[in-house]
């Protein structure tokens, strides 16, 4: 009897910078290593992270789909046609816009199997919800982050696997590098990370000689820039861009902040911890998971400017909460368990028919 490999298709929205799509380009690449056929399925033609993971070219197909509703049909379509010409068996849909697509696909095709990973903890629109909710007995599995992720709208065969990334056991060794910021703040510059309520927050901290980095771009930067000028930061606040090695930018750094409206699992915490850099973070999403246990520090908004404080004056308790993260992630968020969870869960959905064929 000879073991059939399975052929999986991750479908995601978009493939630009971004802490799903980083994920998703790990778990591939790590995938990608055994004998498994690996592909990904970009909805629209955003390609950014490819400049990060340049060897994924070859397996990426774009649908290219636009704000004209003719071209949904068309990627219907191609991918209908991905699935059969590839033999394709299990499809993975990242965030809403994969799903809606992969049903359908997964109508006309019964015996594909279907995941599901949305990535956020954010409430759904009630359209969004409602669909998520009709179609859970047509997905196989879904993926969860933490158990509290929108509960009633999961699958029955539920999943919980948090993102996760390589860790460095020798972390310590960042300690010693130079620091050239107090602050650094990863992410893209829009409502959801909150990027002007950091600045406030900067701005009303009592000594006027903490500093913040500021690595992302986004539509509200130029709203930033204004900020930063109003508020008298200039002196104060570096805008970096978009940073492709942004452990650089890690190390050069005393604390990561974050004061997210809403978040899934942040992949630049993980990013923070797997070096021991401490972490101030509003508790959304998974992250008063990943932060608990005196793994960094959870805040209000409100509460923000006098945690940055607290962390500036105790930067002896602040590394040791580092360390705390850096065993947790060590422990629970390695890359390799997550990838080994989604291996095991691919073999799993494949019917025992197709597992095996006559020799």
């Amino acid at each position: 009897m000879k073991e059939k490999k399975y052929k999986v298709a991750q479908a995601i929205t978009g493939y630009g910078i971004g802490g799903a799509e980083r994920v998703l380009s790990e778990l591939v690449s790590a995938l990608a290593k055994t004998d498994e056929s690996i592909y990904i399925i970009v909805l629209t033609n955003a390609l950014g992270m490819l400049n990060q993971y340049p060897l994924l070219k070859r397996n990426i197909f774009c649908l290219n789909i636009t704000h004209n509703p003719l071209t949904w049909i068309s990627a219907l379509h191609t991918l209908h046609s991905i699935i059969k010409r590839e033999k394709i068996n299990v499809l993975h849909a990242h965030m809403f816009h994969a799903l809606a697509i992969a049903v359908i696909v997964k109508i006309l095709n019964p015996k594909l199997k279907l995941v599901f990973t949305s990535h956020s903890f954010k409430g759904f629109s009630f359209i969004r919800k409602f669909f998520i909710k009709l179609t859970k007995n047509l997905r196989n599995a879904d993926i969860i982050f933490s158990e509290a992720q929108h509960k009633n709208l999961n699958a029955s065969n539920t999943l919980i696997i948090p993102n996760s990334i390589k860790v460095e056991e020798n972390y310590f060794q960042h300690e010693r590098s130079p620091k050239k910021y107090d602050f650094i703040f990863i992410g893209r510059l829009e409502y959801p990370k909150n990027p002007q309520a950091l600045l406030r927050a900067l701005a009303q901290t009592k000594n006027k000689n903490l500093n913040l980095l500021i690595v992302g771009d986004g539509y509200e930067r130029p709203d930033v820039e204004k900020s930063i000028t109003a508020l008298n930061l200039n002196s104060r606040v570096t805008l970096y861009g978009i940073s492709t090695n942004v452990q650089d930018q890690l190390l050069s750094a005393r604390c990561l902040i974050l004061c997210s409206v809403f978040e899934g699992l942040p992949m630049v915490i993980l990013e923070a911890g797997a070096i021991g850099l401490p972490v101030i973070s509003t508790p959304v999403g998974s992250i008063p998971d990943l932060l608990s246990d005196n793994c960094g520090y959870l805040t209000q908004i409100d509460k923000l400017s006098s945690t940055m404080e607290l962390v500036a004056k105790n930067q002896g308790e602040a590394l040791e909460r580092g360390r705390n993260l850096h065993k947790k992630i060590l422990r629970s968020y390695s890359l390799e368990k997550m990838v080994n969870d989604h291996d095991a869960l691919y073999k799993s959905l494949i019917d025992m028919e197709t597992i095996y064929e006559r020799s």
